[in-house]
């Protein structure tokens, strides 16, 4: 720079020098706000225009979901701050449908909540085999069914698993399947032909997500069991358990079926009745799939069974 001479000063003015939170691109897609459900297309600043609700997070190209970041969190601190902010943060979690959301990841994260379900509902059912007193004299027909009569009096406890276990056993494994299959349910409703592909694969991803409440199963679970022990008049074992399994499931299937609405209705306000499609249809697929995988298919497998056991 020659002495005495002055340079002149780039200014705001200048688009290119531009401070990026002063000035930022419009927002390109049919995105909508999680708290007002204004559309955001064309958004230019750092707030919804309409109700002031903070746009940073839905302008990050960068995935905020904590289960996404689990190699750098931890696994457990991932998982369950994903679970915290799908049900108690469900307007946070849904700004996440402003960009693309991993479909590997939504999908392991599923099978970890199945799995926080699932081990609960086995340990329960071992605790009512096992507090629930034997009398091996008198066969229910389902007994009489399979064992033809081979039931008798003092009976070990590995001719009582025989007897009685094996049909609980398929049960568990048909519940399962059940598990599997209506977790996955919600993402049949969540992908409308109305949005562009890319929020379609978006929805479905997040549509796993939405399970996230089922893994409070075991505090749940353990509060309900204690409760009923508490406030009934029965003495301690399998009634008290199963009463308690009874209300813990309905606790969870009623956070389970809000989340979804919520989720819906922030996700896409504007697609005509999506919200109430997801409230009515899903339930009515669990309890469709309920009747085949928990009914209709263990029957089955144990029709088969006898038959077998009668021919050899």
């Amino acid at each position: 720079m020659l002495p005495g001479v002055m340079q002149p000063q780039e200014t705001s003015d200048n688009p290119a020098r531009s401070d990026p939170h002063d000035r930022q691109a419009g927002i390109l897609a049919d995105i909508y706000c999680p708290k007002c459900s204004y559309n955001l297309r064309g958004a230019v600043g750092d707030q919804c225009s309409e109700c002031g609700h903070s746009l940073a997070n839905i302008r990050s190209r960068l995935c905020q979901i904590p289960w996404v970041r689990r190699r750098e969190l931890g696994r457990f601190y991932g998982f369950w701050q994903t679970v915290w902010m799908v049900t108690f943060r469900n307007q946070r979690f849904c700004e996440e449908y402003a960009r693309p959301v991993g479909y590997a990841d939504a999908r392991t994260f599923q099978w970890v909540t199945i799995i926080h379900v699932y081990l609960p509902a086995l340990v329960a059912v071992l605790l009512v085999y096992l507090t629930t007193p034997a009398k091996p004299e008198v066969a229910n027909p389902l007994q009489q069914m399979m064992m033809s009569g081979m039931i008798q009096p003092g009976l070990t406890l590995w001719d009582r698993a025989y007897a009685e276990m094996w049909p609980v056993a398929i049960l568990l494994i048909c519940f399962l399947l059940f598990l599997a299959a209506a977790t996955g349910v919600p993402s049949y409703f969540l992908h409308p032909r109305t949005v562009s592909v890319q929020q379609q694969n978006t929805a479905i991803a997040m549509s796993y997500y939405t399970c996230g409440p089922l893994a409070l199963t075991p505090v749940i679970l353990i509060v309900c069991i204690v409760a009923t022990e508490l406030f009934s008049v029965a003495e301690w074992g399998g009634y008290a358990t199963m009463l308690g399994v009874i209300k813990s499931t309905g606790v969870l299937l009623l956070m389970w079926w809000l989340n979804l609405v919520r989720t819906t209705r922030r996700m896409m306000p504007q697609v005509k009745g999506r919200r109430v499609l997801v409230a009515v249809g899903t339930p009515l697929l669990w309890l469709i799939l309920a009747g085949l995988t928990l009914v209709v298919l263990p029957l089955a497998v144990l029709s088969v069974l006898v038959v077998l056991t009668s021919l050899a």
